[in-house]
Order: C-alpha cells, then structure tokens, then sequence
C-alpha cells in the first residue's frame, strides 16, 4: 500500500513538472512573437514611434526626424514648396522631387540641414512649371545621410489647370463687392450687373493671373435696393459664369 502511494505521488509531480514546462514555453515563444511584430518595416517607409520620428533604417541606422512635412502653393507659373524638419540629427541633405504621375519621382535639386538639434526648421524652395502640361504634379522631400538610410516628406499633390470657379460677398452688398475668382490661365475677365429687368447697370474689367484672385468691384454704392444678376466674362475663353446678389 505504501508503494502504490509513493508511485502515485511520483507520478503527480512528473505531470505537474512537465505541465510547467509548456506553460513557460508557451510564455516565451508569445514573447518573441510578438517582439518580432513591434519591429516590422512595412514597403520600406519604416515605423513612426508615438513622438513622431521617422524612422528608416536600411542597415546603418535611422533618421530621426520630427515635424519632418511639406507644404506647397501654386502662384502663376511657379509652384512655392515650403517643408519642415526637426532634429535633423545624421542628415546629410534634403532632396526635393517631383513626380508626373505620382509614382515615378525625378529629383529637381538639394538642400542641406541647416538646423540646430530640436529646432523645427523652415526650408524653401520654388519649382516653374510654365513648360509642364501635366494637369496635375506631385512634390515631396526625400532626406538622407551619409550610410544610405533616408525618409520622405508627405506626398502634396498640385492642380495645375484648376478649373475655374468664383465666389462673392457680402450679399446683400452695400458700397463694394469682393469677388474671390480662380482662373485656369492668366488673362481677363469682366463683371457686369445687370437688374431685374435686363438693364446693364455696371461694367468692369479685370486682369487675372492663373489660380486664385481676390478683386473688389467698386462704384455700386449708388445702385438701387433690389436684385442684380452678376455675369463674369473669361475674355480669353469666352466662359460665362452667372449668379445673383441682391443690395
């Protein structure tokens, strides 16, 4: 009866050692997984940590970037790239890049850091397009260091034939009208108002450059209380865009 007792105590120990044992395993192998998850790169871009680096690493080390963005703004025939960066810490340069189709990028000139360590730093730069007849152009900022590992900037996509379009205020108007005009190419416009029944009661001329144009239209402080039909003339199209404001 006592060796039966000591068989069966044994053999309890062996089953509570070896359940252990997978327990442990089991902690262990989740842990490696799941450490080998929190370091994937994914198309080559890298991670972004929660302050906000960015982080590529292609076999020297990162770039350790902050705030690292691009603005731009189309004016006439030259496209304004304005981009930020913070602690450009092993950077070397900045590549700007444009791009016709958004996925193949041509390099169109270089930079180099200027920026004191955790410094947000402001870049410029400006781009003509007069000669491009793409309707639309990508820009972005590639930085680098000197052991291959780089980052790009966000992606800004530009219009370059905007389609045309206005907007004007105050409506009611009282003395003056601000008319907000977004032109496809430089030229002229007219703006006439016409009353209720047809009659022309003011003419005036614009010249506009391509994109955005804010105009006053002045000399209606005398025009009766009522409603007014605004027509806007593109001289170079012939494009006629309408709408109505009252005083």
């Amino acid at each position: 009866m006592h060796a039966l007792r000591s068989r069966v105590l044994f053999t309890c120990r062996v089953a509570v050692r070896r359940f252990a044992f997978l327990i442990i395993a089991f902690i262990v192998f989740g842990q490696v997984q799941g450490a080998g998850r929190s370091v994937a790169v994914l198309h080559g871009q890298g991670p972004k940590t929660a302050a906000g680096f960015c982080k590529v690493d292609t076999g020297g080390g990162i770039l350790p970037l902050h705030n690292f963005s691009l603005t731009v703004l189309l004016k006439e025939n030259t496209v304004y790239l304005k981009w930020m960066a913070e602690n450009e810490m092993n950077t070397e340069k900045f590549i700007l890049q444009r791009s016709l189709d958004g996925a193949v990028f041509s390099d169109l000139g270089s930079t180099l850091p200027a920026g004191p360590m955790n410094i947000l730093t402001e870049y410029n730069a400006a781009d003509d397009i007069q000669l491009l007849t793409a309707g639309i152009v990508y820009y972005r900022v590639r930085a680098e260091d000197n052991r291959a590992n780089y980052a790009y900037s966000n992606v800004v996509p530009v219009r370059l034939f905007p389609t045309a379009g206005f907007r004007f205020w105050p409506n009611p108007f009282a003395s003056t009208i601000t008319l907000s005009y977004t032109a496809a190419n430089a030229g002229s416009i007219r703006v006439e108002l016409y009353d209720n029944s047809g009659r022309q009661q003011h003419l005036q001329e614009f010249s506009v450059n391509r994109g955005m144009n804010q105009l006053s239209i002045n000399g209606v402080a005398s025009l009766s209380h009522g409603l007014y039909h605004l027509r806007i003339t593109n001289l170079m199209t012939n494009e006629i865009s309408v709408g109505k404001i009252t005083k």
